[in-house]
């Protein structure tokens, strides 16, 4: 899995970043969300275990919509869908649903 981790590297390192800026809750004074971001990169033991309880929880919203509770193909293409209608629904109203599920047969 390491080899996983390298592979992405530059992007977990941005992600952390962003994460450490817009994190107001964990830390209030900018300045000190600055520094996290940009001067302590890795250097703190909880803001690294901050960014990886972030990202567990991340990958177990993913596994709950869309693998849990599923047995058969059509079960896995149906709860898809229903997360991207939900992300649709808070994030973006532009897409076009029919175009969306057009891309999901195919």
């Amino acid at each position: 899995m390491a080899e996983q981790v390298l592979s992405v590297q530059e992007e977990l390192t941005f992600n952390f970043c962003l994460i450490m800026l817009l994190d107001s809750m964990y830390e209030s004074d900018e300045e000190a969300r600055i520094d996290k971001a940009f001067r302590y990169v890795g250097k703190i033991p909880e803001d690294e275990a901050r960014f990886d309880e972030y990202v567990r929880g991340g990958i177990d919203v993913l596994y709950e919509k869309l693998i849990e509770g599923g047995g058969e193909p059509e079960d896995y293409v149906k709860r898809l869908y229903d997360f991207l209608e939900d992300i649709q629904d808070r994030y973006n109203q532009e897409v076009d649903a029919d175009a969306l599920m057009k891309l999901c047969v195919t």
